[in-house]
């Protein structure tokens, strides 16, 4: 059975059973609520904090779901007043299993969170703009052994917070006695094709002003891109564009793994096979840029693009 049908055959079980007598907390309970607290950093940022709390007996998704079998909703943060430099920050998962949920009705994994959870960011805001009237929208899934619902919350400025709140907030690239920017190591969620077979996720680390970068491209089994040069091979295809960017930063061109070789039947004049390069599994897609200004690194961004396909066919995608 494909996975698609699969995931939305088990959330549609999950959601039918949620009339069924709960176990962990009865219907009523079962909200998200939380605060958003805010301050200005120490780089002309504000610092966010969203505190979530998640009832006993209940679950959350992280923003990466894990496996490629498991089944559920990324939790997302949009905040409202406050233009965002750098992903959403969340808390390291815990592992939840998911009976019957993987491939052939197998148990599964799915990463998760329970109780307080603290998710942290950076933004910019306007001038005129006052924290007051900043606020947050998290949704998501909430879940227990029972079912899950939909849930969205929006979160109001509360004030300043605690210290201890964004005490795991990853700090800027904040100039070293060298005048160098330190490393960042934390990884921005690019996105995914329409059809869910291509996801990527960008990390980026800077030493004095160089910056490696790493394009993490995860293509569901079965499926392939093709590599960014088809090299004159007589088989069609669109090649896989890595284009990084961001505002203070020269890259150079990104640089692609070994590729695989993939026979095209019948595309030849004579009706013969012919072979195009393509990348299966993760590929890892590398680059390396100068930095202009010790804080532009908070700037890199990167957008894919090119098909994805198995043997019955091909689909566009970019993120």
């Amino acid at each position: 059975m494909p996975s698609s049908i699969r995931t939305l055959i088990f959330l549609v079980a999950m959601l039918a059973l949620w009339s069924a007598p709960a176990t962990s907390a009865p219907r009523a309970q079962a909200q998200v609520t939380g605060e958003l607290f805010a301050r200005p950093g120490p780089d002309a940022h504000v610092q966010l904090a969203l505190r979530v709390e998640v009832p006993p007996g209940f679950h959350i998704y992280h923003e990466d779901l894990g496996p490629k079998d498991a089944v559920g909703k990324p939790t997302k943060a949009v905040f409202q007043g406050v233009e965002l430099v750098g992903p959403v920050q969340f808390p390291e998962p815990i592992k939840h299993t998911q009976k019957g949920a993987g491939a052939d009705g197998k148990d599964t994994w799915i990463w998760s969170h329970e109780g307080t959870v603290v998710l942290l960011a950076k933004g910019r805001m306007a001038p005129e703009s006052k924290l007051e009237g900043l606020s947050a929208k998290v949704s998501g899934l909430i879940c227990d052994e029972v079912g899950c619902t939909p849930f969205s919350s929006t979160l109001k400025y509360k004030g300043p917070g605690e210290d201890k709140l964004f005490a795991e907030l990853t700090q800027p690239a904040s100039s070293t006695s060298a005048g160098a920017p330190a490393a960042n190591p934390a990884a921005q969620v690019v996105g995914q094709s329409a059809n869910g077979k291509v996801r990527g996720k960008l990390y980026v680390r800077a030493s004095g002003d160089t910056v490696d970068a790493v394009v993490e491209i995860e293509i569901e089994e079965g499926f392939h891109i093709y590599h960014d040069e088809l090299q004159g091979t007589e088989a069609d295809g669109m090649p896989t564009e890595v284009k990084l960017s961001g505002a203070g930063i020269t890259w150079q061109k990104p640089e692609f793994p070994a590729p695989d070789e993939y026979s095209v039947e019948g595309v030849k004049a004579d009706g013969g096979a012919a072979v195009t390069l393509i990348q299966e599994g993760t590929v890892l897609v590398r680059a390396k840029g100068k930095l202009a200004t010790p804080h532009a690194l908070e700037n890199a961004r990167v957008r894919v693009e090119g098909q994805v396909c198995d043997d019955a066919g091909c689909d566009q995608f970019e993120f």
